[in-house]
């Protein structure tokens, strides 16, 4: 019942008609949910704050290039890096 409520729920107080995405996610990290380089901060599922890393590629010579992080409470993925970008 409360699956995405996190996510529903910032949604719901950000919303505005035509909103550019740059607003958005300014909002996103005004309210804490993301931090400034687009790191997950809180889990839109459960609203747990603390992660643990689940899937990981390293290349070799370069060392960690890809990961997903975990929701430690839910197993929900909240981000995904790679090279040095993240995806929420």
């Amino acid at each position: 019942m409360k699956k995405y409520y996190y996510r529903f729920r910032l949604w719901l107080s950000f919303w505005e008609p035509n909103m550019p995405l740059q607003k958005y996610q300014e909002l996103e990290i005004k309210a804490g949910y993301k931090g400034e380089k687009g790191q997950p901060l809180v889990c839109y599922k459960c609203g747990c704050k603390d992660f643990k890393i689940g899937d990981s590629y390293k290349e070799e010579g370069i060392g960690l290039v890809e990961y997903e992080e975990l929701c430690q409470k839910c197993g929900n993925r909240v981000g995904y890096w790679s090279y040095g970008n993240w995806q929420i």
